[in-house]
């Protein structure tokens, strides 16, 4: 899964998800190589590719593990959720 991806579905700025992700990337790696590639990320309509942004692709435990670290919005208890409920 996409940052990108996880913050669309957590109604997260990705800016925000990428910093808690730097923030976070050695614990990260913990669970796998942190992959990320450097590309154009539009922020509003009628954006032409937007600024240079690093979007970042983790697997499975490292998106859980991420979603461990956010605050708790509707959106992350969510999820949150179920994660425990596939363990």
């Amino acid at each position: 899964m996409t940052s990108i991806e996880i913050s669309k579905e957590l109604n997260i700025q990705h800016f925000s998800i990428g910093r808690i992700i730097e923030k976070y990337s050695n614990e990260l790696e913990l669970f796998g190589d942190l992959k990320f590639k450097i590309t154009q990320y539009g922020t509003g309509k009628g954006t032409a590719g937007g600024r240079p942004t690093k979007l970042y692709f983790l697997n499975e435990k490292q998106r859980d593990f991420l979603i461990v670290l956010l605050k708790n919005t509707r959106e992350s208890v969510k999820l949150k959720a179920e994660i425990i409920k596939r363990s």
